[in-house]
């Protein structure tokens, strides 16, 4: 990176001009929130805090991140990954309305260490349950190898919502 900005400010041009010119107008930036603090109020008290400071988005840790005294609500099968994501959707979508969203990182759900990571199944149920809440992306510590050049893995592949894996 250092040598495209050496050399850009020898032509006067800027780097992305060198790695082939602008793609977008605008992107998207968004808060990366951490993990998903449970119970409810902790979850939209986060996210009321990135809102106020302009983000319209926010990335979150699969699962409930939840203190020795709150009981566990998660449920470790792909279908209840996916059960716990839309509830979350659906109480970060009646509280904040349809111009937020939803980004998720699938692993970071702060349980034991077998639960740290979804996999394939897990990330695809948890895509395919998501997608009527327009979340933007899904990053995952997939198993599986990715998909060429688009980083995607065969989850992400098989979803409308783009997915990375780490």
């Amino acid at each position: 990176m250092a040598m495209l900005d050496l050399k850009g400010k020898m032509l006067g041009v800027p780097v992305y001009e060198l790695l082939g010119g602008r793609c977008h107008e605008t992107l998207l930036a968004y808060a990366s929130g951490g993990s998903s603090y449970w119970p409810e109020d902790k979850l939209l008290g986060t996210i009321e805090c990135y809102i106020k400071t302009g983000y319209r988005a926010v990335k979150l840790g699969g699962g409930l991140y939840e203190s020795q005294d709150i009981p566990i609500y998660r449920d470790p099968t792909p279908a209840g990954a996916a059960a716990t994501e839309v509830m979350k959707a659906e109480i970060l979508k009646k509280n904040f309305g349809s111009s937020f969203q939803l980004l998720l990182d699938g692993h970071m759900d702060n349980m034991t260490e077998q639960d740290m990571i979804w996999n394939e199944a897990t990330a695809a149920a948890v895509l395919a349950a998501l997608a009527p809440y327009g979340s933007a992306f899904l990053r995952s510590r997939s198993p599986t190898p990715t998909s060429g050049a688009t980083g995607r893995s065969a989850s992400g592949a098989r979803s409308r919502s783009p997915a990375a894996s780490a």
